[in-house]
């Protein structure tokens, strides 16, 4: 009995870790048509939307970013709600600086990790509020999505004239956030339908 208790135990600490597995498939473009995939993803969709996941990280973006809000109202979250928000904003800090706020964000006061068994190198961080630190992270976010937008405008006036040149490949380079270079290049795919190299000098 004993081994039978501790095993459902592990499964609930493991089930609650789904909706970061979720975000994580869908964050690094895996196939949700892929049967492991989907499963994995749709259970952790289901245990965010109940907030069942004791991380409260993710729940302070629930709220900062209106989904309890629109959850209240019987929406229901799916794969895009994890692309196209969860996604870029637990992404941000690594663009803009450094991955640890998003790290701290997340392990703050989660019921699954002890975080005392972690190093992490801003301890300024563990002395924040989850939901400072939350709000901390949807303002990086707000940040790099104002970098980027203002980047783009330079960027695109080049791109347009490499592609009107007949170019076969798109190649930039600049003074630019290494942590973004991607988030260009890929727009610049998407609008010119060429493959497209962006450099960042540092």
């Amino acid at each position: 009995m004993p081994n039978s208790l501790q095993k459902s135990s592990r499964l609930q600490k493991l089930n609650r870790l789904l909706p970061l597995v979720a975000i994580g498939t869908v964050a690094d473009c895996q196939s949700i048509l892929e049967p492991t995939n989907r499963l994995l993803v749709k259970a952790g969709l289901q245990i965010l939307q109940k907030n069942q996941h004791k991380i409260q990280g993710l729940s302070s973006l629930s709220i900062i970013t209106g989904f309890v809000e629109k959850i209240n109202s019987n929406y229901r979250l799916t794969s895009q709600d994890l692309g196209f928000i969860f996604s870029p904003i637990l992404n941000s800090s690594g663009r803009v600086s450094h991955a640890r706020l998003s790290i701290a964000t997340l392990l703050k006061d989660s019921k699954i990790v002890d975080i005392s068994d972690l190093v992490l190198e801003n301890i300024e961080l563990m002395n924040q509020s989850t939901t400072e630190l939350a709000t901390k992270l949807f303002d990086t976010n707000t940040d790099r999505k104002l970098m980027v937008k203002e980047i783009l405008t330079d960027v695109e006036l080049e791109a347009q004239r490499q592609f009107d040149n007949n170019a076969k490949i798109i190649w930039l380079e600049g003074n630019w956030s290494k942590g973004i270079i991607g988030l260009l290049a890929s727009r610049l795919v998407n609008q010119y339908n060429l493959p497209t190299i962006v450099v960042s000098k540092e």
